[in-house]
């Protein structure tokens, strides 16, 4: 599992799961809120310049060049979209055999 401080306290991770990943938003540590998803359709949500993903708990808000991650209607921290999709595209490599997933920044 990659993680990607959002703030001191709260992580965004991404884990390979077959063929979707799981989003993950720790809090202090601990799980505090999971989604999981397939690969094709957060690159159609990527794809688009605006947007919300998921209905519920967890929530993903595309809004230009960041991503916007919410935790029971509330922003807990961004990301860059070109980062994200980066990084998306280094788990289906490494689900497919290939190199080591790279270290990445949110910004």
């Amino acid at each position: 599992m990659k993680s990607i401080d959002l703030t001191e306290t709260t992580q965004f991770c991404i884990e390979p799961l077959d063929n979707q990943v799981r989003l993950v938003v720790m809090k202090n540590g601990a799980e505090w809120v999971c989604r999981k998803e397939s690969y094709q359709k957060l690159d159609r949500f990527l794809k688009a310049d605006t947007g919300r993903l998921f209905k519920g708990r967890l929530q993903l808000v595309h809004a230009d060049t960041n991503l916007g991650i919410e935790v029971k209607g509330a922003e807990v921290g961004t990301v860059s979209v070109d980062h994200f999709r980066q990084y998306l595209s280094e788990l289906k490599a490494f689900r497919n055999g290939s190199d080591c997933i790279r270290s990445i920044s949110p910004f």
